[in-house]
């Protein structure tokens, strides 16, 4: 499936890693979206279909960890992966993201080869 290309929803309050991660996706082949906080986020999962959503942690507002919280609790949008990138590397951090269904993390500021190995490893095990 890591041929194909992958609708991926961006998620970061800073402009900044916004551009990155989607420089670092479409490089890789793939379509991103971008949301600049947690309401935009969900509104988007509302009403587009992604195959994966890369989630900044700390954002003013709904937080990544709120947004990760109504994405599994909802049935069509807890099929969709989630990976948590932040500049966070707190292990409390990572345990609760792993607890609230994150299939990733990622720190900041982002690593393409890693950012690459972390999306062929999600997108050709998720299951259509």
């Amino acid at each position: 499936m890591a041929s194909e290309r992958a609708n991926i929803l961006i998620v970061d309050d800073d402009l900044t890693a916004r551009m990155e991660a989607q420089q670092c996706v479409k490089k890789l082949g793939h379509m991103a979206m971008l949301a600049e906080d947690g309401d935009s986020a969900l509104h988007l999962l509302t009403r587009n279909k992604y195959d994966l959503v890369l989630l900044d942690l700390l954002m003013p507002g709904v937080d990544g960890i709120e947004v990760l919280q109504r994405i599994q609790s909802d049935e069509e949008m807890k099929r969709v992966p989630v990976i948590i990138v932040s500049g966070s590397d707190d292990v409390e951090d990572i345990e609760q993201c792993k607890k609230e269904g994150a299939v990733g993390f990622i720190s900041k500021p982002i690593d393409s080869e890693t950012l690459a190995a972390a999306l062929e490893s999600c997108l050709s095990t998720k299951h259509v």
